[in-house]
């Protein structure tokens, strides 16, 4: 006999007494384990309305028991398993937002940890190549391409620019945070562009404010008094800026520096634009500069230099000034969050490819003696000269 037709013979009373108390006792343990299990299960009582138990035909009240109870069961069982898909739900939440929102919110600003690519020498983040391109342009002594970056999330990072060269044997590290495309800086006096009137070539727009003369000596407007190196350490390196009387081709600077033994050359101040101020944009005379980095270099070509082969060619060098202004007005977060103009760079592009590098400056590192005898030589017009920081 099945153990359902036992039970359906204990319902009407027609077991014997024996096999009706085993039957009973199999209900208790049954009961006592579904208790064990399920603990308060009172949470979930039901109560049966007494016409409810009359209406039924054929019942008898430990029908109605046994119904109810089953019923709570049920109940029980639904709300556990509303219990565990709550719990999967908020540990699926917890995990989106402790995980997946940062990277969802950062992904809308400036990422300075983006990798470009896994070099064989190095690896090169976002804001390596954007700051060796930056500052290759604008900061003449002060370049960097190596920046430690810790991810914070929701755009906010830290960060350290590391110098790893140094011209006095002094390193100035910089550090800031960048949190959702806005750059501070602990120490801005490291990564600040060269003022405008650095250069005397700033000065003949304030004799001559209707044009830009280019082809005519500075001499015939200024006055070429020297400043900044009245006080100069003869054991120190200092960064030099030099202004040129006249300005030349490019090929013919390289040969000017190389007849008159000019020490030390490090950066070159290409003319840009023949109206308003000069720019004070230029390039690194080092092929040295960003070898182990990876870029497009297809897109951007000569942005750095592998090998100094055809350096002082001026269609090299063109092609190196052009890609890095190109390259950087590309760039328009990081400009935006450098507080420059892509425009001025994509403009100064347009002007060396039609009017070629003519330089009217530049920069070297040399001592106090050395500054000396440069601020004699022939189409030198005015030097300045700066501790390096």
């Amino acid at each position: 006999m099945k153990y359902r037709e036992l039970l359906e013979l204990y319902k009407k009373g027609e077991l014997a007494q024996q096999e009706a108390e085993k039957v009973r006792t199999d209900i208790e343990r049954q009961e006592a384990i579904t208790d064990y299990l399920l603990e308060d299960e009172d949470v979930f009582d039901i109560s049966l309305p007494e016409d409810f138990s009359q209406g039924m035909q054929d019942t008898t009240p430990a029908d109605s028991a046994d119904f109810a109870k089953t019923i709570n069961r049920s109940i029980r069982k639904a709300f556990q398993k509303l219990a565990v898909t709550v719990l999967v739900l908020a540990l699926i939440m917890i995990l989106f937002v402790q995980f997946a929102l940062p990277q969802i919110v950062s992904s809308f600003y400036y990422d300075p940890g983006k990798i470009i690519d896994e070099g064989e020498y190095r690896t090169t983040k976002q804001i390596e190549l954007d700051m060796a391109v930056y500052s290759s342009l604008m900061l003449p002594g002060y370049y960097r391409d190596g920046v430690n970056v810790t991810d914070r999330g929701y755009g906010n990072y830290d960060i350290n620019i590391s110098q790893s060269v140094s011209y006095n044997r002094k390193f100035s590290d910089v550090s800031g945070k960048i949190e959702k495309g806005r750059l501070t800086l602990y120490n801005n006096n490291v990564l600040r562009r060269p003022p405008g009137n650095i250069f005397a070539w700033y000065d003949i727009l304030s004799e001559k404010r209707n044009s830009y003369i280019t082809d005519q000596p500075l001499s015939d407007f200024l006055d070429s008094s020297d400043y900044g190196d009245a006080s100069m350490n003869p054991a120190d390196t200092y960064l030099v800026f030099v202004t040129l009387n006249q300005q030349m081709p490019y090929e013919d600077f390289i040969a000017w520096t190389e007849k008159e033994g000019i020490p030390g050359v490090l950066w070159c101040a290409p003319c840009t634009r023949d109206y308003s101020y000069p720019q004070n944009l230029g390039f690194y005379y080092d092929f040295m500069y960003g070898t182990s980095m990876s870029w497009d270099r297809e897109t951007y070509p000569n942005l750095f230099f592998d090998t100094d082969e055809d350096v002082d060619k001026e269609n090299t060098m063109l092609s190196h000034f052009t890609s890095q202004l190109r390259y950087l007005a590309s760039r328009e977060d990081f400009c935006e969050m450098m507080k420059i103009y892509p425009k001025e760079f994509n403009d100064a592009a347009d002007y060396v490819e039609k009017n070629g590098l003519r330089i009217y400056g530049f920069v070297t590192m040399v001592n106090k003696k050395q500054a000396e005898y440069i601020k004699k030589a022939d189409q030198v017009f005015r030097i300045s000269a700066e501790e390096l920081i």
